[in-house]
């Protein structure tokens, strides 16, 4: 509740570009992410003080700053309508959590390390590529409508598949080809098979909401829960790679060993000893932190990078040995430390998260909510968190054609040769959903449904991405 509520998964339009920051009274100023990085030598500073509270200065210090509107950073490329986007990925559309030369993405969180042509999935990385519509794929490729799957290929429709190929409706499968059901077929029926289960197109996602939703673990000791890879003594955790040590851990790690981590959000490579983090690695001994990376000692940041050492700072870059974003000695900032920490113990707020007077985010948009909404608005509202009430104005051109998802059986089709077609006129369409949510369908999207045959979505985008974290 306290880390996954500083998790936005709704983008903001705010004069005209797109924010992650709604504007509530918490939220300040905001200038983008291009401006942000470039005055980060400017950033405001603080003298530390015994006096006044330790959380007290720090808001008097973010207060001063304007904050990035997006956050980006490390040669991002067409991205502009993507939030939490790090470290050489290009091309990523409306999707939160993309990093590490992952490119063409679309609706999806979590996408880590080397990954392309990801569309409407959850926790998908180390080189995966071609995933439509699945949470938890590792090492995959050619994988449709499918949950935990690890190192297989040509994936439809199934679960807990590990060193598979050609499988369909399967579940907890290794090393098998050719299945469906679970039964093993010659490639010659199997090709039949399948070619007729495809040409079932309407029935996908109503098929995919079906599927078991349980995980196995794969290739870990004395670990619990779902979508765990290579790891070892973790309790309470979801989509976790390759991690050592750790409890209450959501989408963390990714391939390269992280370990020791405790209350810890979206943490993706190379994280050593963190504790109450979202968003932050590589680096070693980062404690409630958010937004940062190329990092070592940090308490009590945001925004900063390829930092050392420092205690309280907002934006800072290459930077070390700073409280508030002030510059110290190296023996001056360990005294101050020893004197902030000590006042912080005595206060019984010492290790505690950011307070909710600095939580700008409405509740209801995060990934606090998406993991698990059941939370009333009684539950938020009496723990001071930001609520949103009104449902979201979407801008729809006063010249568009709005049309409902039981009209697009009007735009797909299959020829005489039963190739599935689509009528690129949809691209001008603005869709409408069940639930009247409205979105639309991108040239990339099309490009790729058309390549391999799928279905035009029926539900909004952020509905498709809430699937992945839906476990009943």
């Amino acid at each position: 509740m306290e880390i996954g509520s500083r998790c936005p998964l709704w983008f903001y339009k705010i004069d005209n570009k797109v924010s992650r920051y709604p504007l509530t009274p918490r939220t300040g100023n905001l200038i983008s992410a291009e401006e942000f990085v470039a005055n980060r030598e400017g950033n405001m500073m603080s003298e530390a003080s015994t006096s006044d509270d330790f959380y007290s200065q720090l808001a008097s210090l973010w207060s001063k700053i304007a904050k990035p509107q997006r956050w980006i950073f490390g040669d991002v490329e067409k991205s502009e309508y993507a939030d939490t986007v790090w470290m050489w990925a290009k091309s990523c559309y409306l999707t939160i959590c993309a990093w590490v030369d992952s490119q063409d993405l679309l609706y999806s969180f979590y996408v880590v390390t080397k990954c392309s042509d990801v569309y409407n999935s959850v926790a998908i990385t180390d080189g995966s590529q071609n995933i439509y519509q699945c949470v938890g794929v590792t090492t995959s490729y050619n994988i449709f409508y499918s949950r935990y799957i690890y190192n297989s290929s040509n994936i439809r429709l199934s679960t807990n598949m590990i060193g598979c190929s050609e499988c369909l409706f399967c579940d907890t499968l290794k090393n098998k080809s050719y299945c469906i059901h679970n039964k093993q077929y010659t490639k010659e029926l199997y090709m039949l098979e399948k070619e007729k289960i495809l040409k079932e197109k309407t029935m996908f996602m109503e098929y995919f909401m079906k599927l078991p939703h349980e995980s196995e673990n794969i290739w870990s000791t004395n670990s619990e829960w779902m979508g765990i890879i290579y790891s070892e003594n973790i309790e309470n955790w979801l989509f976790v790679n390759q991690v050592k040590n750790g409890r209450n851990l959501i989408v963390v790690g990714n391939g390269d060993k992280i370990e020791q981590q405790y209350d810890c959000l979206t943490s993706a490579t190379q994280a050593d000893h963190g504790y109450g983090n979202m968003g932050v690695s590589p680096g070693s001994f980062m404690y409630c932190s958010m937004n940062s990376g190329h990092v070592d000692h940090i308490f009590y940041c945001v925004y900063v990078e390829n930092c050392h050492h420092c205690i309280g700072c907002y934006g800072l870059y290459n930077k070390s040995y700073c409280i508030f974003n002030k510059q110290y000695t190296k023996e001056e900032r360990y005294k101050q430390a020893d004197t902030l920490f000590t006042q912080m113990e005595k206060d019984w707020n010492l290790g505690q998260f950011f307070p909710w007077l600095m939580n700008p985010f409405y509740f209801n948009d995060t990934l606090a909510y998406l993991v698990d909404d059941s939370f009333t608005k009684e539950e938020v509202t009496n723990a001071w968190y930001l609520r949103r009430n009104e449902e979201i104005k979407v801008d729809v051109p006063a010249n568009a054609e709005v049309i409902s998802t039981n009209e697009l059986v009007n735009y797909q089709w299959y020829d005489s040769e039963w190739i599935r077609k689509i009528n690129p006129e949809i691209l001008k369409k603005v869709i409408k959903d069940e639930k009247w949510n409205y979105y639309r369908i991108v040239p990339m999207e099309l490009e790729f449904l058309q390549k391999y045959g799928l279905p035009l979505p029926e539900i909004h985008w952020l509905e498709r991405i809430k699937l992945g974290f839906k476990f009943k």
